[in-house]
């Protein structure tokens, strides 16, 4: 018996593919973890939709634009009509806000003027 275990030259696994092994192994749980880190965050990101319009409009104001208090109210508008899945109302609530950058920018031509528009800071 002793004969058997002195006889095995060449065989079982060589330093090399375990080397090669271990860093596939630490690729694949690196890749998985952005991944998941990623899928994570996907229904986080489709959940902030009324965000990235407000962000839209952001680009198109001007000096004078609505205040926080109307961007707020048109968040929680916007997200109440995503998660009961009404258009309409995302649709209203997006042209609401519309309206109220197209009305401050009507008042741009000075700070004291924009500020007495209801709704629009400086």
């Amino acid at each position: 018996m002793m004969d058997f275990f002195k006889n095995k030259k060449g065989q079982g696994i060589s330093l090399t593919v375990i080397i090669v092994a271990t860093l596939a192994l630490i690729v694949l749980v690196v890749l998985a973890a952005i991944f998941m880190g990623k899928m994570g965050s996907f229904g986080q990101d489709l959940s902030n939709e009324g965000q990235s319009d407000l962000a839209v409009l952001k680009i198109s104001y001007g000096q004078c634009h609505p205040s926080n208090s109307v961007e707020n109210n048109f968040v929680s508008t916007y997200t109440a009509a995503e998660e009961s899945g009404d258009q309409d109302a995302k649709d209203d609530a997006y042209r609401t806000l519309k309206d109220q950058v197209d009305y401050c920018k009507s008042a741009a031509s000075d700070k004291d003027n924009c500020i007495t528009f209801s709704g629009c800071d400086w």
